[in-house]
């Protein structure tokens, strides 16, 4: 019974919290709380936000949910359905690019040049990412009992947080690399500033060849040994600034029609060679080329994005961290929702359903627990930030 009311106090004292958290930032920006609402949900209307990158966001969040329902749906497919296999196989190996556009994208939001010191950058970044990701990481740890109200089980978890993913949370290694990253990306928006345009042509080359020869070693079943940061995700993140780059029109063809023989190649390949699916998909330059000419082909598009892709844009981060509970811990175990809902002859329809459906409610979540939880804990960093500055 204490514990129960211990609860409900918490939780009044915390919407309390967060109702004065929204309150001051209404007043402070002067809106009425129906425009304060609208951009809550979509975000601020900022000056040179670019829309693609928006599309972009949505379209490789949905590719997230995409390969994971048809990664697990693969594992348990019979033999008497040779066809549906064979297509499964197809969208499995491209969806699983959606990890390469994810730290591309990084690459192209972070790295080219502005004016922000470090310190503000490393804020900045701890608020937007380190914090919903302690968050959701403690949603998780309460939902499987490792978590409860005492002071050793918060510095267990804290232990836990720190030393990246558990069993429960495998897809977080994602954005524990994403991270990383982020640590480095000062240091190489500078340098990527200084390097004149033939020694960046020559940097995305030699992140070409390094991945083709990564690739080759991995079909020789050896492994390469003088290897390269550049070769890794770290090239990666390079190569997702290198893409969004002016350039000319045939260049621009060019990866284009690079990015489709990749496909090809890649989905050619994963049929042969399933085991060598996340070496094709992490370090192959087919999947560099594809997902660059993704990129390329979005920039393109100069259609207005709909109310569902800016909202998708906009909790994107959060869907990607939340998604894994939605899909397989409450969608499969609870809801019953899997890829087999008409059989393994409609297997295809049945993953683009659970998909979608897991999308729809992960977007969900994320707005209700991003709105409360998160943006108090971000406006307690916030203001703790601005007194440090002042002091």
């Amino acid at each position: 019974m204490g514990k129960a009311v211990l609860k409900i106090i918490i939780l009044i004292l915390l919407l309390e919290g967060v109702f004065r958290a929204h309150e001051r930032a209404r007043k402070r920006q002067g809106l009425s709380w129906n425009a304060y609402g609208r951009q809550l949900l979509l975000g601020p209307r900022t000056e040179g936000r670019v829309p693609q990158y928006d599309f972009l966001r949505a379209l490789t969040t949905f590719l997230v949910l995409l390969y994971h329902s048809a990664a697990m749906a693969q594992g348990k497919l019979h033999g008497d359905f040779a066809a549906a296999g064979r297509l499964l196989s197809a969208v499995v190996i491209l969806s699983y690019g959606c990890n390469m556009l994810f730290v591309a994208l990084s690459g192209a939001l972070i790295l080219p040049w502005r004016e922000e010191s470090l310190g503000r950058f490393y804020v900045r970044r701890f608020s937007r990412v380190v914090i919903p990701l302690v968050l959701y990481y403690l949603f998780y740890l309460r939902y499987t009992g490792e978590l409860r109200l005492s002071a050793a089980s918060f510095l267990s978890a804290a232990r836990t947080i720190v030393t990246g993913p558990n069993q429960w949370t495998p897809h977080f290694w994602l954005i524990y690399t994403i991270i990383g990253l982020y640590l480095a990306a000062p240091f190489l928006r500078y340098a990527l500033k200084q390097m004149p345009g033939r020694v960046l042509e020559g940097t995305g080359l030699l992140i070409l060849a390094g991945a083709s020869v990564k690739t080759l070693f991995a079909f020789l079943h050896m492994e390469w040994g003088p290897d390269c940061f550049l070769f890794g995700w770290t090239g990666v993140l390079v190569m997702g600034y290198l893409a969004v780059q002016p350039m000319e029109k045939r260049r621009e063809r060019m990866l284009q029609a690079a990015g489709v023989v990749s496909a090809v190649i890649l989905v050619i390949l994963y049929q042969y060679w399933p085991e060598l699916g996340s070496r094709l998909a992490f370090e192959s330059p087919f999947m560099m080329l594809f997902a660059g000419a993704v990129m390329r082909t979005v920039l393109r598009r100069r259609r207005e994005n709909g109310l569902l892709v800016r909202l998708i844009s906009r909790y994107s981060y959060s869907i990607l961290l939340i998604h894994w509970y939605i899909m397989f811990i409450w969608g499969e175990g609870t809801l019953g929702l899997n890829p087999f809902l008409w059989g393994e002859s409609l297997v295809l329809a049945g993953i683009a359903v659970q998909a979608a459906v897991s999308l729809g409610l992960s977007l969900l979540f994320a707005v209700v627990f991003d709105q409360t939880i998160v943006y108090l804990a971000q406006s307690w960093w916030d203001r703790l930030c601005a007194r440090l500055r002042r002091a």
